[in-house]
C-alpha cells in the first residue's frame, strides 16, 4: 500500500519535471533579453540558489547517499524535491551544459526519503526504514520522466544486487510510468527536446508517416478567420465570399476565441438581424491541435466528431497559426500509400 502511493507521487512529480523544463526553456526562448545576458541570469540565479542550499549542485552523490543511510533532514530533503527540478531547468534553459538522468535519480531520492520519513512517522510498526523508499524512488521518478522502466529497474537492482529490493522496485516503477503516461501520453523528457527542435520521431517500429509528420507541416497558415468585434453583416460578407464550412475567430492579439458556421451565422441573422457581433455565435472549436502535434495525434481527437476541421494555435498563449482540413489529411495519407 504505501509502495502504491509512492508509485502515485513519483509519476506526478516526474510529470512536473518535464512540465518544469519545457516551460522554463519556452520563458528564456521568448525573453526580450540579448542572448549572452540569459547565461549571465541563470548563474546569478543558480548561485542564489546554491547560497543557502548548497547540495542542489552537482550529481548529489553525498546528499543521496546521506538519504539512503537515513541520515538526513526532513525539511531538506522535501525543499530538495522542488529545488533541483527548479535548478535542473534552470541550467538547461539558460544554456549550461548537462544531463537529465543523474538530477532524475537525485529527486527520486529525495521523493522517496520525504515520502518514507512520513510513512516512518505515522506508521512505524508498518513500514520499512525512509531510505528503501528513497532507493525505489530513484528508479520510479527515472522511469516516469524517460518512460524506459526496464531499464530504470535494471539500473536500480545492479547498484543494490538485492532481491528484496526486486518487487516493490518493480511495482512502483510501473506505477509511476503509467501515471506519467496517462497525464502526458507520450511526452517524455527526451522528446521534449526532439519536438522543440521540430524533429518529428515514432514510438512504433513500423513507420506511419503521419505519425512523425508535425500538423504544421500540413496546417493552412493563409486562413480567413472572423474577429469577435465583427458586426454579423461584416461576417456574412466574409462567408459568402470565401464559402467555406467553418472559420476560426480570433480576438485581442489573434487569440482564439473559437469558430462560428455560417449556417448558424444566415439563421442569426433570420431571425434577429444583422446588426449583432460574431462574438455572440462563437463556439468552442471542437478540434485543436499545437504546431509540434503530430498529424495522427490530431486524428485521434476528430474520433467521431462531425466537423473534422483542425484548428492550430500556439502551445503557450493559444494564437491561431492555421487550420488543417480533411483534404489536408487525405493528401497526405495518399502520399504514403
Amino acid at each position: 500500500m504505501f509502495y502504491l502511493g509512492l508509485g502515485l507521487l513519483a509519476g506526478v512529480v516526474g510529470c512536473l519535471t518535464i512540465w518544469s523544463l519545457y516551460r522554463m526553456e519556452h520563458l528564456f526562448e521568448v525573453a526580450p533579453l540579448p542572448f549572452a545576458l540569459k547565461p549571465i541570469i541563470g548563474g546569478l540565479s543558480l548561485g542564489a540558489i546554491g547560497y543557502f542550499m548548497p547540495e542542489v549542485y552537482g550529481v548529489g552523490y553525498e546528499t543521496v547517499s546521506a538519504v539512503l543511510q537515513q541520515n538526513a533532514e526532513f525539511t531538506t530533503i522535501l525543499l530538495l524535491i522542488f529545488l533541483k527540478i527548479f535548478a535542473t531547468s534552470l541550467t538547461l534553459s539558460a544554456g549550461g551544459s548537462g544531463g537529465v538522468f543523474a538530477p532524475s535519480l537525485f529527486i527520486g531520492a529525495m521523493l522517496g526519503g520525504a515520502y518514507g520519513w512520513i510513512v516512518n512517522d505515522w506508521f512505524p510498526a508498518m513500514s520499512a526504514g525512509y531510505g528503501a523508499y528513497a532507493l525505489v524512488g530513484m528508479a520510479a521518478v527515472f522511469a516516469a520522466t524517460s518512460r524506459a522502466t526496464f531499464t530504470a529497474i535494471v539500473i536500480l537492482f545492479e547498484m543494490t544486487l538485492d532481491y528484496s529490493i526486486i518487487l516493490p522496485l518493480m511495482f512502483v516503477c510501473v506505477i509511476a510510468d503509467q501515471v506519467a503516461v496517462a497525464i502526458l501520453k507520450d511526452t517524455t523528457i527526451y522528446s521534449v527536446k526532439l519536438k522543440r527542435k521540430g524533429l518529428a520521431f515514432a514510438n512504433d517500429l513500423g513507420i506511419n508517416v503521419l505519425s512523425v509528420t508535425p500538423i504544421k507541416n500540413v496546417m493552412n497558415d493563409d486562413v480567413e478567420v472572423l474577429h469577435v468585434d465583427m458586426t454579423l453583416a461584416q461576417a456574412h460578407e466574409v462567408t459568402e465570399r470565401q464559402g467555406h464550412h467553418v472559420y476560426p475567430a480570433i480576438g485581442g492579439k489573434g487569440v482564439l476565441a473559437g469558430v462560428v458556421r455560417p449556417a448558424e451565422l444566415a439563421r442569426s441573422i433570420k431571425r434577429d438581424g444583422s446588426e449583432g457581433r460574431v462574438a455572440d455565435l462563437v463556439q468552442a472549436a471542437p478540434i485543436v491541435a499545437h504546431p509540434d502535434e503530430t498529424v495522427m495525434t490530431a486524428l485521434r481527437r476528430i474520433g467521431d466528431e462531425p466537423d473534422p476541421h483542425v484548428v492550430v494555435v500556439d502551445r503557450w498563449d493559444r494564437k491561431l497559426l492555421g487550420i488543417v482540413t480533411p483534404t489536408d489529411m487525405l493528401r497526405l495519407s495518399s502520399r504514403e500509400s
